[in-house]
């Protein structure tokens, strides 16, 4: 099973397609029929015709402005311990030692486990159920939200990216009730707690998914998840703090520090925000998607008689990688697939960022990737973030420090730099989005 075919059978998220990379070629969509995909897994990835270097599954939330590729390369560097061989780690690390049903109590928790995709939904009885037919791994826990209310949790290994989704609702039936147990004492509550009053979480799901519903539909039955956090774990909370609020001091967002748990269980935690855009219903603030770097010094992970990879073992290999294979706007690693992506504040354009990200020693690569239709190029800022989690930072160039032309990315080169016989990398072209006028003035 693909992991984007997981994906949707057990979260529910609607698989637009798949598609794949070929030398000299633009990507194909699959059409969700797995046709492609068999085809082309049973001739390889890569080293002869007809093989792909690349490929990726593509799903579509519809709620919110929120979009979710699953990535797979066959060319970028990884370093000698590739990214499968973290994810499997990791994996086993705590699914292997979930309790049945995922309901027994005192679990001591590893901190990859805060390595998650937080969503809420109306009712967690149909996942509870199919769950259980399934006899997936999960863990299912319960905790008072910031508004008092009690929320109930699922917590289901992702396979294929080492991640948990993390599933919340303040509804599931009653006969289920009695299997969630408290959140234990190692595992950080206060990290895994969403930072959104229940109230609004419902108010502006039954807003989204009431706009959503004619595009809608996953073909699986269950409720619609709306993102509401991400997190990562993290070897160095504060320094994750200094990074976003002294650091990319451009895009002026919001990073605060908070503590949780106590004694041995003691952990810190930074919330990353970026300035709210928009109003929800009835006036109230619309739900943002947060970003949350969870340190748990003393978890699971920790000690060596347990577990052989520490998180900061984890997260020091991946910035070795990313100095390794990567410079300022220059390089790629496989490793900046893993990433979490956002659009920078229309007042900050990319070459501005670029600045920031070099006075903080970020390794990055700029892309384009569109044309903004006014004479401009849209593109992304691919860089290895901090603390073992790659950003994509997207906006607009505006070539005060970049050369025109910013060409796009190449999804079977190892550098991500475009060869003009993969014609996937059209936006290299010098005509892009401009008039000769124009191109001849960013010149």
């Amino acid at each position: 099973m693909s992991s984007g075919d997981w994906l949707n059978k057990y979260l529910g998220l609607k698989l637009e397609g798949h598609q794949y990379f070929f030398n000299g070629t633009t990507g194909i969509d699959d059409d969700v029929d797995g046709s492609v995909a068999v085809k082309y897994d049973e001739s390889g990835k890569q080293g002869g015709k007809g093989k792909y270097c690349s490929t990726r599954s593509i799903m579509d939330l519809e709620i919110g402005s929120v979009a979710w590729h699953e990535t797979e390369s066959a060319v970028t560097p990884t370093g000698p311990l590739a990214p499968s061989y973290w994810w499997n780690y990791a994996h086993n690390l705590h699914a292997t030692r979930f309790p049945s049903e995922g309901s027994g109590e005192d679990f001591e928790w590893d901190g990859f486990m805060h390595a998650a995709s937080h969503m809420y939904t109306a009712d967690l009885t149909p996942f509870v159920e199919l769950y259980k037919a399934e006899g997936l791994s999960h863990l299912k826990r319960r905790y008072t939200s910031v508004d008092g209310v009690p929320m109930f949790t699922l917590h289901v290994p992702m396979p294929s990216n080492g991640q948990l989704a993390v599933l919340h609702s303040a509804k599931v039936a009653a006969k289920h009730e009695s299997l969630f147990k408290p959140l234990e004492a190692s595992s950080c509550a206060e990290a895994v707690a969403l930072p959104v009053a229940t109230a609004l979480l419902q108010l502006n799901y039954a807003t989204m998914v009431t706009e959503g519903a004619d595009d809608y539909d996953s073909g699986t039955g269950l409720p619609t998840l709306m993102p509401v956090m991400e997190s990562a774990p993290s070897a160095g909370a504060a320094e994750v703090e200094t990074y976003f609020t002294a650091g990319l001091k451009a895009l002026g967002l919001t990073a605060s520090l908070a503590a949780g748990g106590s004694g041995d269980d003691a952990c810190t935690f930074v919330d990353v925000t970026a300035p709210a855009e928009g109003i929800g219903p009835n006036g109230d603030q619309e739900v943002t998607v947060t970003l949350r770097y969870v340190e748990t010094p003393n978890s699971f992970d920790a000690d060596k008689s347990k577990a052989l990879h520490s998180v900061g073992d984890y997260c020091a290999y991946v910035d070795a990688q990313g100095a390794a294979f990567m410079g300022s706007n220059s390089g790629y690693t496989r490793w900046i697939d893993n990433h979490v992506a956002y659009t920078v504040p229309a007042s900050v354009t990319l070459d501005v960022l670029a600045g920031d990200l070099e006075a903080t020693g970020t390794a990055y690569h700029a892309h384009v990737t569109s044309d903004t239709g006014d004479g401009g190029d849209g593109g992304s800022l691919w860089t290895m973030g901090v603390g073992g989690l790659a950003i994509e930072w997207h906006g607009d160039f505006d070539y005060t420090k970049f050369s025109y032309p910013v060409g796009s990315i190449d999804f079977c080169t190892a550098d991500s730099v475009c060869r003009s016989q993969d014609t996937m990398c059209g936006a290299a072209s010098a005509t892009v989005g401009v008039t000769m006028e124009e191109r001849a003035l960013k010149q």
